[in-house]
């Protein structure tokens, strides 16, 4: 509950520095178990969408009912399945940290080509570029500064 309390209110001061009308729609491009989305649901009306490659954790977002199913998409952030502008607000949280870097340009293309107006990115930053171990596998983890990629 502290962490959902947490997030919540970092959108609503996401939110609060937004230029203009708040995004009609929102896309969070590997959402994982969710904890953005129910966040989200929690503080705006916004329509939702989420893209989550991973079965198991889209699994656990389709049973969550945090939004309806037909939001939840099966795709890769260097190859989203919307047409251009498809979202008032695009974001990524603890994703891109998890792309190849070869594929990190064409991932940060495709999250620009299906926003309208807002990016938002929540990422790890190193100023060393290093790929780390994670859950005993490699090529899963990069620490790097993910504004050269911008």
């Amino acid at each position: 509950m502290l962490l959902q309390s947490a997030r919540i209110a970092f959108w609503r001061r996401i939110f609060e520095s937004l230029v203009g009308a708040p995004p009609s729609s929102i896309l969070e491009v590997g959402a994982n178990l969710s904890i953005n989305m129910q966040a989200l649901g929690n503080s705006t009306s916004t329509e939702l969408f989420a893209v989550e490659p991973n079965a198991l954790a889209r699994a656990k977002l389709v049973e969550s009912q945090v939004l309806p199913t037909n939001n939840i998409s099966d795709c890769l952030a260097y190859d989203l399945s919307f047409v251009d502008e498809s979202f008032g607000l695009v974001f990524t949280s603890g994703v891109l940290i998890h792309i190849h870097p070869d594929n990190l340009l064409s991932s940060c293309s495709e999250v620009h080509r299906v926003t309208r107006r807002y990016i938002v990115c929540f990422e790890y930053f190193s100023d060393k570029p290093e790929e780390i171990t994670y859950r005993g596998y490699d090529e899963l983890l990069f620490k790097l500064d993910l504004g050269v990629f911008g």
